[in-house]
């Protein structure tokens, strides 16, 4: 375990500041209407002009359908605490509506911003037709231009979980799908 120490401080102490792997989280528990099972992000510390890949396993309870007239997707991002210019989308653009009771997955792909350093906050919100809150989805993190601190994040993870595998290869294009569980 010390060697394992040694080595992540060693990677570590050649940077001015330490690589933070994104975490995702549920920001809706206890106040949405789905349920989100599963939370992915693939590759977790991204570099500019990579793609990353947002994994969602939920469940639309019983009794419940999404109709295909309405509902949006809000997006808040905020740069080194900036708050960016709220952008939505129709909701039937991120999940094929009508959508009723189940488990589903979803999965999308996008290029990582290049150009910009320091922290990162998002919130994805999914709203139904009558502003119910579905699902909310929060992403934090630190942008990167530094090649060498993915490098060094990813061989800190390696050393502290050889069990597990910090990043697949990455699509070739951008994509959304879902599935039915």
């Amino acid at each position: 375990m010390f060697q394992r120490v040694f080595s992540i401080l060693a990677l570590f102490s050649s940077l001015k500041s330490p690589s933070t792997m994104l975490n995702i989280k549920d920001c809706g528990i206890g106040t949405s209407v789905f349920t989100l099972n599963t939370l992915g992000i693939n590759p977790a510390n991204p570099v500019g002009g990579q793609n990353v890949t947002m994994s969602v396993e939920y469940t639309v309870p019983d009794g419940y359908t999404v109709q295909p007239d309405g509902g949006k997707v809000l997006y808040d991002i905020a740069v080194n605490y900036i708050p960016l210019p709220q952008t939505s989308t129709p909701l039937c653009d991120v999940i094929p509506c009508p959508l009723g009771p189940g488990v589903y997955f979803n999965e999308s792909s996008s290029t990582w911003p290049s150009g910009l350093s320091g922290k990162f906050n998002s919130k994805i919100r999914w709203k139904d037709a009558n502003d119910a809150l579905l699902a909310c989805i929060q992403i934090s993190g630190s942008l990167s231009e530094t090649k060498k601190r993915t490098a060094a994040a990813t061989e800190a993870h390696k050393l502290l979980h050889p069990e597990t595998v910090l990043s697949l290869p990455a699509p070739e294009r951008a994509r959304s799908s879902l599935r039915k569980m």
